[in-house]
């Protein structure tokens, strides 16, 4: 059986996943975990911008 989770993000949690991706600062765990948790945002996927 395949395992689906559902995650919800707050605008401030978005921010600070972007903030690691785009300064490439933090745990490497959360650097490789912060694009998927952006684009499975339950309230709508969450597009990196410049």
């Amino acid at each position: 059986m395949q395992k689906m989770y559902i995650v919800r993000s707050t605008d401030n949690k978005c921010r600070q996943y972007q903030q690691v991706i785009r300064k490439f600062n933090g745990t490497s765990q959360m650097l490789q975990r912060a694009p998927f948790l952006l684009k499975l945002n339950a309230n709508g996927p969450v597009e990196l911008t410049d």
